[in-house]
């Protein structure tokens, strides 16, 4: 994916500004590629967009990818919105996931939110096959690290 930025006074990333600050392919194109497969176009987009108009998107955008991309590009104020919204809208279909992100991307606070809600509802989460998979089989330490503090029980 290509992606073609402007530099604009005060609303660049560290990310992009350490890019076109010296002699790089990027510096020297304007073009700044991504070869990450996993980096969702869809937030990729409303990132840039936040980039520009400094506006946070609207609450159905803040959404996992976008904490995700927003923290591999180091944009605190939209991390941050993220992680807010997610928490407010834990469900059972997407706890599994908000914690795997949670851990993975330092959001200690959306971490403990899935965590309560997660020992609040864990008679129904075990039997998910999302929490089986993601969290039980491929995750270990961090089951390992739920029944430590005592957040969930042996299943």
């Amino acid at each position: 994916m290509t992606l073609t930025l402007l530099l604009i006074s005060g609303s660049f990333l560290q990310y992009f500004r350490g890019m076109f600050s010296c002699k790089s392919k990027e510096n020297t194109s304007g073009l700044v590629q991504f070869h990450d497969n996993n980096v969702n176009v869809d937030a990729l987009k409303t990132l840039v967009r936040f980039l520009y108009t400094e506006v946070i998107p609207d609450k159905k955008d803040l959404t996992l990818d976008l904490l995700i991309v927003s923290d591999m590009f180091q944009c605190t104020p939209l991390f941050k919105a993220c992680n807010l919204n997610v928490a407010k809208n834990l469900s059972m279909d997407n706890v599994t996931p908000a914690l795997l992100c949670a851990h993975f991307h330092g959001s200690d606070k959306l971490k403990q939110d899935c965590e309560s809600f997660i020992k609040e509802n864990f008679d129904h989460i075990k039997v998910r096959e999302d929490w089986r998979q993601n969290v039980r089989e491929d995750n270990p330490k961090l089951y390992l690290e739920l029944l430590e503090k005592h957040v969930i029980t042996m299943e």
